[in-house]
C-alpha cells in the first residue's frame, strides 16, 4: 500500500492506495481538493473512521482515515462537493473494511 499524509498545521490525515488496484481517472483532482480543503480544526480525539473510494470498475482503490467524527463529516462534505456519491447510506457497521464508501 502506498501511504500519503495530508498535512495542515501540525496535524495529518492519512490516505493510502490499495496495492494492485487501478485508481480512478480523476484521483489526482480528488486528492488536490481534499488537500486544499484540509481544515484540521475538525480533528478531534476519537475513533478512526475509514472512507473508501471506488474506481470505475467498482473496486475500492483508496482509503482515507479520518480522526474523529468532525474530520469524517468534513471529508464526506468535500467528496460530495466533487459529485461523488455515498454508497452505504442507511446501513450500519463496516462494509468492505470501510465505514462508508464513495464512487
Amino acid at each position: 500500500m502506498k501511504h500519503h499524509n495530508i498535512k495542515a498545521g501540525g496535524a495529518e490525515m492519512q490516505t493510502k492506495l490499495l496495492d494492485g488496484i487501478v485508481p480512478r481517472i480523476d484521483d489526482q483532482l480528488i486528492m488536490a481538493m481534499v488537500e486544499v480543503q484540509a481544515h484540521f480544526e475538525w480533528r478531534e480525539t476519537g475513533k478512526d473512521r475509514v472512507i473508501g473510494l471506488r474506481n470505475e470498475s467498482g473496486q475500492i482503490y483508496r482509503h482515507f482515515v479520518a480522526n474523529g467524527m468532525g474530520e469524517f463529516m468534513h471529508l464526506i462534505s468535500v467528496l460530495e462537493t466533487l459529485n461523488l456519491r455515498e454508497q452505504v447510506l442507511d446501513t450500519f457497521g463496516m462494509r468492505e473494511g470501510c465505514d462508508t464508501i464513495f464512487s
